[in-house]
């Protein structure tokens, strides 16, 4: 279930029922609420009312949020999908598809998404066309969500190297070397 709840009282406004768990947080922009299920389903929901507005199918579990650019957003799966919809209609602009799972949340730097996967790679897809720009191998898979910060993409590997990735030369530098697994958001 999706539950809207008064910020005030606790009062359950209203609740839209999935057709299994979900483990992905919702975004809310300009009153649409839009969160990915493990019934498939990516949704885009009133959050006045918890309408359903349009659904998005797919043949994977969503785990993470999606991001907002535009009249897009952006999302991956477990299908080893990551897609780009038109967020008012739900219709498909693009996908792109890795070897593995689009665990976390991606993010936006430039006109370019910066996708992360469990194999190892951080995928660098242009924002308009899906087409790949990039491969950023890492040290391990990853189901950490990144940070953009000065210009520059931070990324932790679950096996807890911690690396910052430079759009504007390529390179990727070590900033860290934890001595535990990582698999929690950076934010």
């Amino acid at each position: 279930y999706v539950y809207a709840l008064d910020a005030g009282s606790g009062t359950k406004i209203w609740e839209f029922e999935t057709g299994k768990k979900i483990w992905a947080t919702p975004v809310i922009e300009n009153g649409v609420l839009y969160i990915g299920s493990f019934d498939n389903n990516f949704y885009a929901l009133s959050a006045d009312t918890g309408e359903e507005l349009w659904n998005f199918k797919a043949d994977g579990v969503f785990t993470s949020a999606a991001v907002i650019e535009g009249n897009t957003i952006f999302f991956g799966s477990l299908d080893r999908n990551l897609y780009a919809l038109d967020k008012n209609t739900g219709t498909q602009k693009w996908v792109f598809t890795a070897d593995r799972w689009f665990w976390t949340t991606p993010v936006i730097l430039d006109g370019v998404v910066y996708a992360p996967n469990t194999d190892n790679t951080v995928y660098a897809v242009d924002a308009v066309s899906g087409a790949l720009l990039k491969r950023y191998d890492l040290t391990a898979p990853i189901s950490s969500s990144p940070v953009v910060m000065n210009g520059k993409i931070v990324v932790a590997a679950q096996d807890g190297v911690i690396s910052i990735i430079d759009p504007a030369t390529g390179e990727i530098k070590v900033l860290a070397e934890l001595e535990v697994t990582v698999r929690a958001s950076l934010t």
